[in-house]
Order: structure tokens, then C-alpha cells, then sequence
């Protein structure tokens, strides 16, 4: 996988660069979320990297993604996925 993907931004006036953006992830999302991690012995990290990858994938129309990955204090490192149509 090599090359840059641009994901879609839905505003009126769009300018190249990066950007951020938080939410409040609502109670009962939380709680679905933690049950599946709970269910399918995985830790929630990596609930939320998967959900994560499956929409960069579904806004960029990729079925390979490239995301960043921190962990602790360390700098994000490239986190590379390939992802399954019904995944």
C-alpha cells in the first residue's frame, strides 16, 4: 500500500490540511462497545482501532487503510489494515 488518500470533508468551504475533531461518545455506545471487546476477548483499544479503520475505509472507498497508532507518550506509528467487505 503506498500513496495518500484524501477523506471527504462535508463543509462548504474546504481547505487542504489537518484537522481535529472530539465528541462525546454517547452512554449506551460505550457500553455496546466494551461488551463486544468483553465478548470477543479483546481489549477496547482495539474495538474502537477496528471501528476506526472501518470507516476511513468506508469514507475513503479503500479497502486497505493506513491510521496512526500511539501508545503511552510515543509518537502514533503507521497502523496498516486491510479490510475484509464485511468486516
Amino acid at each position: 500500500m503506498s500513496g495518500f488518500t484524501v477523506v471527504p470533508r462535508w463543509t462548504l468551504n474546504p481547505v487542504p490540511g489537518i484537522g481535529e475533531h472530539e465528541v462525546w461518545i454517547p452512554a449506551e455506545l460505550t457500553a455496546a462497545s466494551q461488551r463486544l471487546a468483553n465478548d470477543s476477548a479483546l481489549p477496547l483499544s482495539s474495538v474502537l482501532l477496528a471501528a476506526h479503520a472501518k470507516v476511513l475505509g468506508t469514507l475513503s472507498g479503500e479497502h486497505e487503510v493506513c491510521t496512526g497508532y500511539a501508545v503511552d507518550a510515543h509518537p502514533p506509528r503507521p497502523m496498516r489494515m486491510t479490510l475484509r467487505p464485511r468486516s
